[in-house]
């Protein structure tokens, strides 16, 4: 199985950096407000790092030229996703890209963070400004021009949040520093009724789990995305850590997440009030979940192996991956392939 999964890795892979544009970036033509790439290109560029570590190299000159596509997108308020007509995705996109930089290290890389890093810290909802009761605490949103108000924090969840945090401490930001203590909050206030995660505190109507009490029960996305927001905060690897000397809340999440899961779907949605929601996002639950898996070395038996039957009886004969359903993006071949390749590079490190 593992020669399998390295020849499905190769040809992701290859079909990824097929569809580089001569500009270094990942550029939709499937839909209108990403094909510039400010959000896909550092999602891809991200995924494609991981390819490495699995057996499968990276071309250097396709890497150097993704990253000057990347930091060329930088305005001058040091954040990427506010060029086009529409935002894309500004917080996740600078994010991203702060996780390339701090994850290959080019020369020069720390001062090409410092813009960034500036940025992000500029938006997530401190104490200042009314928000220190509000559940937005903590937390990123999708990213704003002008600062809201309270109490309409807007679009606040933990996948966006997580991809601040790991953008951060990739580059630099060490434990202990003040936005990784107040995310803490936020991530930990976004558990569910069963100690799993929900994806927002803010909106609880964009929650896809079951409804429970008043709030919701959690879901697999959601769940991996709290443990490994919880693991970028962290001022030890909690991944590393022996299981019986994790955090409880660490401890509890991965406890809900092997209960529920499965490859077939997004886990917990079903029969809910969201189950479309199950199959759409279905890349990101395998994507999300094999790196949580590898990284706390806590998956259920045989996991990798399912995992690879999964993925790989869904790869198109030109070695991409797309989904049927528009409702997370995952019928555009850039953003599934690239869930795909993040998930067979954990099933094989």
């Amino acid at each position: 199985w593992v020669i399998d999964a390295r020849t499905r890795l190769e040809a992701g892979v290859k079909w990824l950096l097929d569809a580089q544009s001569p500009n270094g970036r990942w550029q939709s033509s499937t839909y209108g407000y990403l094909k510039e790439g400010q959000s896909l290109s550092p999602f891809v560029l991200d995924a494609l790092i991981d390819a490495p570590a699995a057996g499968v190299a990276l071309p250097p000159e396709s890497v150097s030229l993704a990253l000057r596509g990347i930091l060329g997108l930088v305005d001058e308020q040091g954040r990427i996703g506010f060029s086009g007509p529409a935002a894309d995705y500004p917080v996740y996109a600078t994010g991203l890209a702060l996780s390339c930089l701090g994850r290959l290290r080019p020369e020069g890389w720390e001062p090409a963070t410092k813009p960034l890093l500036a940025w992000l810290r500029s938006q997530q909802f401190t104490g200042r400004g009314g928000w220190r009761s509000h559940p937005a605490l903590g937390g990123f949103p999708m990213g704003w021009t002008t600062p809201p108000e309270p109490p309409n924090a807007g679009h606040v969840d933990l996948s966006m949040t997580r991809r601040a945090l790991e953008g951060m401490r990739a580059a630099g930001v060490q434990p202990g520093d003040p936005t990784f203590r107040l995310a803490f909050r936020f991530i930990l206030g976004s558990r569910g009724g069963d100690g799993g995660f929900v994806y927002s505190q803010v909106e609880p109507q964009l929650n896809k789990g079951h409804p429970h009490g008043t709030g919701h029960m959690s879901y697999g996305t959601a769940t991996c995305d709290g443990l490994l927001a919880l693991r970028a905060v962290s001022p030890a690897d909690v991944g590393a850590l022996p299981a019986d000397e994790r955090p409880e809340p660490v401890r509890i999440a991965l406890d809900r997440l092997l209960a529920m899961h499965r490859t077939d779907v997004n886990p917990g949605v079903l029969g809910g009030p969201m189950e479309p929601f199950a199959t759409a996002m279905r890349g990101y639950y395998r994507a999300a979940s094999s790196r949580v898996f590898a990284t706390f070395s806590a998956g259920p038996e045989g996991w990798r192996e399912s995992m690879i039957d999964a993925v790989a009886t869904e790869q198109r004969d030109d070695g991409s991956w797309q989904s049927t359903s528009n409702l997370q993006k995952e019928d555009d071949p850039l953003v599934a392939t690239a869930f795909a390749v993040r998930a067979l590079s954990a099933c094989l490190v």
